[in-house]
C-alpha cells in the first residue's frame, strides 16, 4: 500500500510526541522521588530500561523477525536517550 508524504510526517510527529512525553514523565517521576543527583537519576533511568523498553523490544523480536542488530540498536537507543534524560535532570534540577 502506498501512503503519501503527509501519513509519514504525520506518523513521524506522532511518535516524537509521544517520546517527549515519556521523557516529560521521566523527569516528572525523578523530580517527584527526589532522584536529583546525576548518580540516582542514572541508576533510575537504567532501571525503568531494564523494566520497560528492553522486555517489550525482546518480547517483540520473538513475535516479529528483526535482526538481532536491530534489536540491539533499538536497546541501546532506549539507553541512550533514558540516560540523556537523566543527565537532564541531575543538571537542571
Amino acid at each position: 500500500m502506498y501512503r503519501d508524504k503527509n501519513d509519514e510526517y504525520r506518523s513521524i510527529g506522532i511518535a516524537q510526541a509521544i517520546l517527549v512525553v515519556s521523557s516529560l514523565v521521566f523527569i516528572l517521576v525523578c523530580s517527584s522521588l527526589g532522584l536529583v543527583s546525576a548518580k540516582s537519576a542514572l541508576l533510575m533511568a537504567v532501571t525503568v530500561w531494564v523494566m520497560i523498553p528492553v522486555p517489550l523490544i525482546a518480547t517483540n523480536a520473538i513475535f516479529i523477525p528483526m535482526d538481532r542488530l536491530i534489536v540491539v540498536s533499538h536497546c541501546l537507543g532506549w539507553l541512550a536517550r533514558l540516560l540523556v534524560t537523566a543527565l537532564f535532570v541531575s543538571w537542571f534540577l
